[in-house]
This record gives C-alpha cells, sequence and structure tokens, in this order.
C-alpha cells in the first residue's frame, strides 16, 4: 500500500490517486503571470513523499501529466531523491522519463515502512536555508539585516560584507539575489558567494565593494512549494511591483534597499531544471543602448566580453532581458546599473560546478570593475545619483527596441503562425 506525502514544507503536487504500485499525478497550479504583453507559466516542478505503508518492498510507477501519454516520455529525466524533506537530496538514478516539458515517469523502489521524495530539481526546504545563510554570514563577518517581511510575515534578509578599508570615501555596492523562483536551486550560488566573500582569497575585493547577497528574495515561495510566486500569487522577477505594499511586500523592501545602496551592478541568480536539451548555463544581455554614458556602455560591452568567455558564447537576449516590468530594467533605468538578471545556472551540471560557475562570474565582474578603474560609483551612476549624463539621443533608440520587442515581433509571430495554419495541407 502507498501514500503520498505533501505534509512538509515546501511540498508541491496537484490531484492524485494511487492504485495498487501505481500513483498518478497532475502539477500543482499556481497563477499565471500576464504582464508586458507576455504570459509566463511557471507550472513544472513537483516535490512530494511516496510512503509504503506495507512490510514489503514495493516497486512504485509514477505518472505526472502523463496518463495515457506513456509513449511520449522518451527523454531522461533528472530527478532528485531524497530520505527525509529536510535532509540532502541526490539523483535519483534508476528508470525516469519525460517528455521534455511536464510529463513524467518515474520507476521507484521503496522499501517496507519507507518514505522517498522526490523532485525534479534540487530541493532545499526554506528553514535549512535561512539556517545556512544565517551561519555562512556569521563565519564571515558579514552584517545581518532584515529590510522587510513577506506577504506571510517572514522576514527579508540581506547580509552586507562591508568593505573593510573604505577610507571614508564611497565605494561601488554590488547587489547579488537567488531564490526568486524557488525550485531553481539558484541558492547554491549564493551560498558558494558567502563562503567566497568570507574567504582571504576575496580580501581585494571586499576592499573594493561594498557587497549585498540576498539570497531568500522570495521566502513564502519556498515555503508553500510554488514555482514562480509569492504567496499573493504575484511572480516578482517579471512582475516586480515595488510600490504594492499589500501583495508585493518583497518587492517593496528590495527596492528600499536598491535606493539606499544604489548598485553600481546587480546580478540575479536564477537555473534551468527539467531543461535537458538548447538551455546552456549563461547571462541574459540587455542591449548596451540602455545604459547611459559612453564610458559605462564601454564598460559594460567587456564585462559582457568576460562572462561570454565563461559561458561559451552563449546568452540570452531580446526583449526577456530588458523587458519593462523587471527589477533589472528599473534599476537601470533609474540608477544605470549594469544588470546581469538574469545569470542562468543549470541542473544537468552539477551542483559542485554550478557552485563554481557563481564564483567565477562575480569574480569576473569584480575584477572587470577594478580592471576599469571604476572605483568611484559616480562613474556609472546616472545623474542625479551619480555623475553620468543622460544620453538622449538614445532615447528614441530605446523606444524603438520597446517597441519591437513588445508589439512589432510579437504581431509578426502572430500573422506567421496564423500563416501557416492556413496553408493547405
Amino acid at each position: 500500500m502507498l501514500r503520498i506525502r505533501t505534509d512538509f514544507s515546501g511540498a508541491s503536487l496537484g490531484e492524485h490517486s494511487v492504485a495498487g504500485s501505481r500513483v498518478s499525478a497532475r502539477l500543482r497550479e499556481e497563477a499565471l503571470v500576464r504582464v508586458d504583453g507576455f504570459c509566463y507559466d511557471y507550472n513544472r516542478h513537483f516535490a512530494f513523499g511516496v510512503e509504503n505503508c506495507s512490510d514489503r518492498p514495493a516497486e512504485a510507477e509514477v505518472l505526472i501529466n502523463a496518463a495515457g501519454r506513456e509513449a511520449s516520455l522518451q527523454e531522461p529525466a533528472l530527478i532528485y531523491r531524497g530520505e527525509s524533506p529536510e535532509g540532502d537530496f541526490a539523483p535519483a538514478g534508476g528508470e525516469a522519463r519525460s517528455d521534455g516539458r511536464r510529463a513524467y515517469r518515474l520507476q521507484v523502489p521503496i522499501e517496507p515502512g519507507r518514505t522517498v521524495y522526490l523532485a525534479n530539481y534540487y530541493f532545499r526546504p526554506y528553514e535549512r536555508l535561512r539556517g545556512l545563510f544565517d551561519a555562512l554570514a556569521d563565519r564571515a563577518g558579514a552584517r545581518r539585516r532584515p529590510i522587510g517581511a513577506t506577504v506571510e510575515g517572514r522576514e527579508l534578509v540581506c547580509h552586507r560584507f562591508a568593505p573593510t578599508a573604505a577610507g571614508g570615501r564611497p565605494l561601488p555596492a554590488v547587489l547579488i539575489t537567488s531564490g526568486f523562483h524557488p525550485p531553481e536551486s539558484d541558492t547554491v550560488a549564493s551560498e558558494a558567494l558567502m563562503e567566497y566573500l568570507g574567504s582571504s582569497d576575496a580580501a581585494p575585493f571586499r576592499r573594493g565593494f561594498d557587497i549585498y547577497v540576498v539570497p531568500l528574495a522570495n521566502p513564502d515561495g519556498f515555503v508553500r512549494g510554488y514555482n514562480g510566486c509569492n504567496a499573493a500569487e504575484v511572480n516578482l522577477f517579471w512582475q516586480f511591483e515595488e510600490r504594492d505594499r499589500q501583495r508585493c511586500p518583497e518587492a517593496v523592501a528590495l527596492w528600499e534597499l536598491i535606493r539606499e545602496i544604489r548598485p553600481v551592478v546587480y546580478v540575479d541568480f536564477h537555473g534551468y531544471t527539467f531543461q535537458t536539451r538548447g538551455r546552456y548555463a549563461s547571462p541574459y544581455m540587455k542591449p548596451v543602448i540602455f545604459y547611459e554614458g559612453q564610458e559605462v556602455r564601454r564598460l559594460a560591452r567587456a564585462l559582457n566580453r568576460r562572462l561570454l568567455s565563461l559561458s561559451r558564447g552563449h546568452a540570452t537576449r531580446g526583449i526577456l532581458t530588458y523587458s519593462p516590468s523587471m527589477l533589472a530594467s528599473k534599476i537601470t533605468r533609474e540608477y544605470n546599473t549594469i544588470t546581469y538578471a538574469k545569470y542562468h545556472l543549470h541542473l544537468r551540471d552539477g551542483i559542485e560546478r554550478n557552485r563554481r560557475l557563481a564564483v567565477d562570474v562575480m569574480t569576473r565582474i569584480l575584477d572587470g570593475l577594478q580592471t576599469a578603474g571604476m572605483s568611484d560609483p559616480g562613474r556609472i551612476l546616472k545623474q542625479p545619483h551619480g555623475g553620468v549624463r543622460g544620453d538622449y539621443w538614445l532615447a528614441a533608440a530605446r523606444r524603438l527596441a520597446l517597441l519591437w520587442g513588445l508589439r512589432v515581433r510579437p504581431a509578426l509571430g502572430r500573422a506567421k503562425r496564423w500563416t501557416l495554419k492556413e496553408e493547405p495541407v
């Protein structure tokens, strides 16, 4: 006899039933986000337990969004398995197939009286992560600072790696975030970076920069097992509502921190999880026309080259990198901040490789800033926050880029799909 367990923090599964050794389930659905003319659907992940209540070994067949579609499940799927939702998860191995999107078939051996916990991502509960980041900050000598509260009243915490010798002058601030979309396993990046920033190797960067890390941008999403939303079912990454204290207090708190520190660079880590083909660890790179000042644009190009050499030329470009409602767009419009939001990790590369990649990304960025002699934040921030004047002649180019990305290209895509549909077979 099998039983499904969703009675733990971070569990995520929709309607399900058990018939003998077969488990049939659907992915749980949260609100879609419709913003800037796009609809984002993050209903892709699951985390649950299968308990063997009998006194005999069982071989569970788990079908997720796959009843009657078994023949379409041809791709190997990366599934993580744990013996407890509070413990470490590891690649499950065994038979796991997917259609590469939302449907899965898993074969799961379970010993008598035991529960196996399964997820299609590197499951890490919020309670454990909160303690982990506090301990890392304490060991590194970072300053833990609550900056606000979530919809459900949980703390939003920033860890500041303050300059060791600022000499009374303001140093460039750098902001790093992760955890907007809880299943994306990007907290391994913040974990590795906080360990690195507390080491002697990072001493030159601690002297030259004021570094802030917000490792859990969406605590309620972690606890609820949401894919992309906060407790009010707002996807904070794509719809960053920095004025909505009721539905988006997380955005309000983060924006208030940004107004205080005025970062010259912002990096937001995310991760690919179920995508086995056509996706690579790489950054989002917005067109440099969105930055004011020739010197800043040269710097952005130089940093882009450093990161492209790390990602073997892979990057996401186009409207997804400068959609108006994203934090990455708002922070650049207001302060001229250079952004890599998102920087995607990839779960198939393994946890240790992702940890090393996160450190490599930040060291290349920080070294690039130092190599360019950007020790004064006023050389990057635009007026009135710094000394960079607006390039008004580029305003028309930005408007055209937005018009193309938000209106013209989608219309052409719809027209192409309509034409293909109407063509005789």
